[in-house]
C-alpha cells in the first residue's frame, strides 16, 4: 500500500536507501535510519537520523557516531511548527 494513509514512512523511502541502511518505523508519524560506513578497512562511520515529518511539531535529529574509538556528536535537533496558514503556502 504504498503512498497509502496506512504506509510507514520506511516503505516509503526504503527504495531510496543505499544498501547499508536501515529504516525502523518508530511510530504512526516517524521513523529511525541508520547508515554505517566501512572506512577503508580501517573504521565503521555511522548516521542516526530520527524524525517524525508528520509530528505537530516535525522534528528531526541526528548523530555521527565512530566505531573505533566509540565517539558519538549529535549534529543538534531541529524543529518545525506549521500553522495551518503556513501550510496554505506550500500548495
Amino acid at each position: 500500500m504504498l503512498g497509502s494513509a496506512r504506509a510507514g514512512i520506511c516503505e516509503i523511502i526504503a527504495p531510496d536507501l543505499p544498501s547499508f541502511c536501515s529504516c525502523t518505523d518508530s511510530s504512526a508519524v516517524g521513523a529511525t535510519a541508520e547508515c554505517d560506513v566501512n572506512f577503508l578497512h580501517v573504521d565503521t562511520i555511522g548516521l542516526k537520523a530520527v524524525f517524525a515529518p508528520c509530528a505537530m511539531p516535525a522534528h528531526i535529529s541526528l548523530e555521527v557516531t565512530e566505531a573505533d574509538i566509540g565517539e558519538r556528536w549529535p549534529a543538534g535537533a531541529a524543529a518545525v511548527a506549521l500553522r495551518g496558514a503556513e501550510l496554505s503556502q506550500l500548495s
